[in-house]
Formats: C-alpha cells, sequence, structure tokens
C-alpha cells in the first residue's frame, strides 16, 4: 500500500512537472495549488473545485488570464513558486516571516486556525504554551505556516519538531500515518482537510479516531488570512492586472457574493474580501 501510494505521488509530480514545462513554452503562468478541503476539493473528475478557486478564477478573468489551478503537494508546490519564474500559487498564510518570499497580489480567505491532532488511544495531555508544546513530537508539513513558525520559535528539526510530506487525496491514507504508528504526538495542521482526507479514505466518523486542542494562540495568533501570490520574477504588468481586479471585484461585492452567497461561508471566513 505504501510503496503503491508512492508511485501514485512521484507520477503526480512528474505530470504537473511537465505541465509547468509546457505552460511556460506556451507563454502563460503556471497556476498551483493544494488540497484543502473544505476551500479547495477536488472532483471525481479531476478538476479542482472550491471557494478558493472560484475567487481566484474570478479574480484571474478580471485581468484577461484564463488558467486552470493544478493540484501539487504542499513541499513541491512551495518550491516551484519560489524557484519557476512565472508562477501563481494559493493560498499562502501571510506571515513576516515570508513577506519577502513572494508577491502577494490579493487576500482570498481567513482560515481555521491551526490544532493539534491526536490519536484518541494515546492521547496525550493539553499543551497550554508554547513552553508545554515543546515537550513533544510534532509533525508538520515542511515549509507550511505551522513548520515556519514552529522553526522561528526555536523548535528543532528531528528533536521536537518533523517533516510530514503531504500526499495527494487518492493516497490520503499516509495523512494519518505518522500519528497512527506512534511516531508523533501530535499532527499541528488544520482539522477540516485532515478529517475530509478521512472521509474520501472511507472513514465516515474520523472523530471516532482523532481529537484536537487548539493550538497556543502565541504560536499562529488569532486569525491567518491566506492569499494568491506570485514568483518574485512574475510579469509586472499582469501583477498590476491582478491587483486592479482584485480590488475592483472586492469593492463591488462580487467576491464577498462568491465566498458567502455561492459557498456559505461564515462572515469572519469571507472577511478578506467585505466590501468597505
Amino acid at each position: 500500500m505504501r510503496k503503491q501510494a508512492l508511485v501514485t505521488f512521484c507520477a503526480a509530480v512528474a505530470c504537473v512537472f511537465a505541465a509547468l514545462t509546457e505552460a511556460a513554452r506556451a507563454g502563460q503562468p503556471a497556476l498551483l495549488t493544494l488540497f484543502w478541503a473544505p476551500y479547495i476539493d477536488r472532483a471525481e473528475n479531476g478538476d479542482v473545485t472550491g471557494m478558493a478557486p472560484a475567487l481566484v478564477d474570478k479574480i484571474l478573468e478580471g485581468a484577461g488570464l484564463h488558467v486552470a489551478p493544478r493540484l501539487l503537494p504542499w513541499p513541491r508546490l512551495y518550491k516551484s513558486v519560489q524557484s519557476e519564474p512565472d508562477v501563481l500559487a494559493f493560498t499562502m498564510v501571510r506571515m513576516p516571516e515570508r513577506e519577502a518570499m513572494f508577491q502577494w497580489l490579493a487576500p482570498l480567505f481567513v482560515s481555521e486556525p491551526g490544532v493539534l491532532i491526536y490519536e484518541r488511544a494515546n492521547a496525550p495531555p493539553q499543551p497550554h504554551t508554547i513552553e508545554d508544546l515543546r515537550k513533544y513530537k510534532l509533525c508538520v508539513t515542511p515549509g507550511n505556516s505551522f513548520y515556519v513558525k514552529l522553526r522561528a520559535l526555536g523548535f528543532e528539526q528531528n528533536k521536537n519538531l518533523f517533516e510530514f510530506a503531504t500526499l495527494f487525496p487518492e493516497t490520503a491514507a499516509g495523512q494519518q500515518w505518522y500519528i497512527f504508528q506512534g511516531q508523533c504526538d501530535f499532527r499541528v495542521t488544520n482539522w477540516a482537510p485532515v478529517t475530509a482526507l478521512m472521509r474520501k479514505r472511507g472513514v465516515a466518523d474520523p472523530q471516532k479516531h482523532l481529537g484536537f486542542y487548539p493550538a497556543p494562540e502565541a504560536m499562529f495568533g488569532p486569525d491567518m488570512e491566506t492569499w494568491l501570490v506570485a514568483s518574485r520574477s512574475f510579469d509586472s504588468a499582469q501583477i498590476a492586472a491582478i491587483k486592479t481586479s482584485a480590488d475592483r471585484l472586492r469593492a463591488s461585492g462580487a467576491l464577498w457574493s462568491i465566498c458567502r452567497q455561492t459557498y456559505g461561508f461564515d462572515e469572519k471566513t469571507c472577511a478578506l474580501q467585505k466590501p468597505n
């Protein structure tokens, strides 16, 4: 099972790399994203769906761009938007440690806060502070906002912080492997995507197996703003057009309507699109 998952993962990465090369040759930007239910999902036919893709599609359409998003594992997405010249990506959590790494084009939504997920059969005591958290082994996707913040707080690689690569939904059983095998005390992530992945793998009630504690607020703060970003060398004229489109659509209420009415998210999640 794990060997087949690795084969599927590698094949997917190879396909996306080929797509990036083809897009570059055609003079079109690549648009990358990741599976992050309920904000970003994948339909049975392979299309990328959800509130965040709908917002990005509307913004890019207003800038005269028509690019289909492609799902990528987070580590590959994170590397591509830093190393490839014409790459757009969403959703990137905006934080001081990342400010100079990308061009920040348009805010999208406020995500749910990070949590500490544990296996119910081996539930550890709840950590209330960062110092409490240092006593445990944490599994984190390399390069994501939780990983960046924990490293900034002094958590050490392979001591109390362990990298955990994200796989595609087809291999979502791997999402829980470190917790179920006792390699980590907590998986630091968002609750909704993990439970969505488990349901895709046939687990009807994830809460029978997993529980979570809120992460200490000092680790992330109360809100996590997610953005559409571009690589640093992205075309300046297209950058200006995308920003103008986002501002215009936000002012008109179109983006607020997509978030609130079309997809039914709450006011806090959609706050970045609320017209002034």
